[in-house]
């Protein structure tokens, strides 16, 4: 259902009915729209209130897109670690940390 407003431009308005508030979009959605607001002159409010989306949630979607971080791994991809694993030192024994360490005493 779409109502328009009545002046010198027309707006369109989405009207959400039902339990569910939230608009579920795609990834290439959100990059579309991210997309739009880089463009020179720009503005990201106005793109936001255009697509129903708070401007809040556009800068971080931004932000999240420069740093290559906007497109979740989906269900089943495998994901490789940026760095290989470092092994983790040993924990001390019991005995070695209930030893109290002098200079040059050890004592127990």
């Amino acid at each position: 259902m779409t109502i328009t407003k009545p002046s010198h431009y027309v707006e369109s308005i989405e009207i959400l009915s039902g339990p569910e508030r939230r608009r579920r979009r795609t990834v290439q959605e959100k990059i579309a729209i991210v997309q739009e607001t880089l463009a020179p002159g720009a503005s990201v409010s106005a793109v936001a209130r255009r697509h129903g989306v708070n401007p809040n949630q556009m800068f971080g979607r931004r932000k999240q897109h420069q740093e290559g971080s906007l497109a979740a791994v989906k269900a089943g991809e495998t994901v490789v670690a940026a760095a290989p694993s470092r092994e983790l030192p040993a924990w001390p024994t019991l005995a070695e940390r209930s030893m109290i360490y002098m200079p040059s005493i050890p004592m127990r």
